[in-house]
């Protein structure tokens, strides 16, 4: 099934295709994106295979909300680095003596 997250932008005769969440694009020609939404594989295991990689195929929900939770849980440690306070040490260059 598609991710719910899934986003499609066009141009001209070309579309990409990416994950709100973690945009990393997969293009290809309107024509094709049409086909594989309406659900005509023909052979495109390694597209298929991409799609699946950047989680624009999930096998249900549940991977919606993996993804969704990993990046919030990131998020927040992010957010509870950035509000503790760090004690920064003097930088002094290693010297060697030859």
């Amino acid at each position: 099934m598609w991710s719910q997250y899934l986003r499609v932008r066009k141009k001209g005769g070309v579309v990409a295709i990416f994950h709100e969440l973690h945009p990393d694009p997969i293009y290809c020609s309107s024509e094709r994106w049409k086909q594989l939404a309406d659900g005509i594989v023909d052979g495109d295991e390694s597209l298929i295979d991409n799609f699946k990689q950047r989680k624009l195929i999930v096998k249900s929900y549940d991977g919606d909300i993996f993804v969704l939770n990993t990046l919030l849980s990131g998020y927040a440690f992010y957010e509870s680095l950035r509000h503790k306070s760090v004690a920064l040490v003097p930088y002094a260059p290693l010297t060697v003596d030859l």
